[in-house]
C-alpha cells in the first residue's frame, strides 16, 4: 500500500500520543502509525525497513501498538490490507487478527484487546512443535520453573530421529531439592554425545548445515548454566528461527506460594492477562470453577502436528524435538506447519 509523503502529515486524532517507532543505535529502524478512531486504535501503517524484515521486529511493533490500544482504554486494533497482499494478510492472521470485512480492493482487519491470553508451560529440553504452537497462540508466555520435577517428564530429555526411530536425547541432571530452577547439569561429556547423534542422523538433511553452527553455539554456551537456563536459551533460539516474538517470563520472577490452580490464576493476573490457554490434558484435573471465579477464561486446546518430510523413515514418526523439523523442512516450512494448524475450539467456562 503506497502512501505519498503528504499523508503522513495529515492531522489524525491522537497520531503521535499513539504512534510507536523502533530504533536499534539511534536509527530508527520501524514505525507503527496509528491514530484514534472510536473504540479503536487505527493502525495506518507498519513498516520495518527491508535489512530487519524477518527478524521479528514488525511482531514486536504490533504487539506494542496492542498495550498502547489497552493502556489507552480502546477495545480492539484495526487495519485495512490490500486484497492482493496476501504476506501481509498471512502476518495479520498469524498475530491473531481476523477478518471484519473485505471489498475487491481491501481486507479490513481486527483484533480484540479485552481478552489477553497466557500461556504456561515448564521449560522443557528441546521441545516439540506443539510447545511453539502455545507459545504462538499466546500473548503472553510464562515458563513455569520454579516447580518441582516429575520423575519422568520433558524438562531434560525430547525425541529425535534415530534410524528412522524416535529415541531420547537425555540431559543428566542433579536434582538437587528437584525444583526445575535449581537442576544442574552433570558433567559435559552429554554434549558431545548430543551433537554426535544429531550429525549422524541428521547431517544429509536439506537444513542441518544451516542451522546446526547456531545450535551448537547455544547448546555449548549454556550448558553450565542451571538446566532451567539451558532449556530456556534453546527455546529462545527455536522460537527465533520460528519467528515467535511473543513475550516470556519466568514464573519465579513472582515468588508465588499458591499451588495448582491458583498458582495458574495468579500467574494469569501477574502478566495482565485474562485468559489461560490449557493443553488439552488440563481438562484431566483443573477446576474450572477456580478460574471463572477469578473472572478468567479457561481454554483448551490440543496441537497435533501435520506430517512433513523426514529423513530416513518411510512413515511420519510424530511427537519430536521441533528440531527434526528445523532441520528437514527449515523454519519457514515449520512455521507454517504452526500457522497452518486448526485455531483452538476452546471451551469457555465464563
Amino acid at each position: 500500500m503506497s502512501w505519498e509523503d503528504e499523508a503522513y502529515a495529515v492531522d489524525l486524532p491522537k497520531k503521535w500520543e499513539l504512534s510507536r517507532s523502533a530504533e536499534i543505535d539511534g536509527e530508527i529502524v520501524g514505525y507503527a502509525l496509528c491514530s484514534a478512531k472510536e473504540d479503536t486504535l487505527w493502525l495506518h501503517r507498519l513498516v520495518v525497513s527491508p535489512q530487519h524484515r524477518g527478524s521479528g521486529l514488525g511482531a514486536r511493533l504490533l504487539r506494542e501498538v496492542e498495550l498502547t490500544g489497552r493502556a489507552h482504554g480502546f477495545l480492539k486494533v484495526g487495519l485495512k490490507t490490500p486484497a492482493f497482499n496476501e504476506s501481509s494478510y498471512r502476518f495479520y492472521r498469524t498475530q491473531g487478527y481476523h477478518e471484519a470485512s473485505s471489498d475487491t480492493e481491501y481486507i479490513h482487519l481486527e483484533r480484540a484487546l479485552n481478552l489477553v491470553t497466557v500461556g504456561v508451560h515448564q521449560p522443557n529440553f528441546l521441545p516439540w512443535l506443539g510447545y511453539f504452537y502455545k507459545m504462538s497462540r499466546s500473548d503472553v508466555f510464562v515458563i513455569l520453573d520454579d516447580v518441582l520435577a516429575p520423575s519422568r517428564g520433558y524438562f531434560n530429555r525430547s525425541k529425535v530421529l534415530v534410524q528412522g526411530e524416535a529415541r531420547w536425547l537425555s540431559v543428566p541432571v542433579h536434582r538437587n531439592d528437584g525444583y526445575i530452577n535449581h537442576m544442574t547439569t552433570v558433567g559435559d561429556e552429554w554434549i558431545a554425545k548430543h551433537l554426535g547423534t544429531l550429525k549422524h542422523n541428521y547431517q544429509r538433511s536439506s537444513f542441518y548445515k544451516d542451522l546446526m553452527p547456531e545450535l551448537t553455539a547455544t547448546l555449548k554456551r549454556h550448558s553450565e548454566s542451571g538446566l532451567s537456563e539451558l532449556n530456556q536459551a534453546l527455546i529462545s533460539h527455536v522460537a527465533s528461527l520460528l519467528d515467535i516474538s511473543t513475550p516470556t517470563v519466568r514464573s519465579s520472577k513472582y515468588e508465588l506460594s499458591s499451588k495448582g490452580d491458583e498458582r495458574l490464576v495468579d500467574l494469569v493476573r501477574g502478566v495482565g492477562g485474562s485468559c489461560y490457554l490449557s493443553g488439552h490434558g488440563g481438562d484431566n484435573y483443573q477446576e474450572h470453577e477456580t478460574f471463572s471465579s477469578a473472572d478468567i477464561e479457561l481454554t483448551y486446546t490440543g496441537f497435533e502436528g501435520m506430517p512433513y518430510p523426514q529423513q530416513n523413515t518411510d512413515s511420519f514418526v510424530p511427537g519430536l524435538s521441533a528440531i527434526d523439523a528445523l532441520f528437514n523442512i527449515g523454519p519457514d516450512a515449520t512455521r507454517k506447519l504452526i500457522d497452518d494448524a486448526p485455531d483452538p475450539e476452546p471451551v469457555r467456562v465464563c
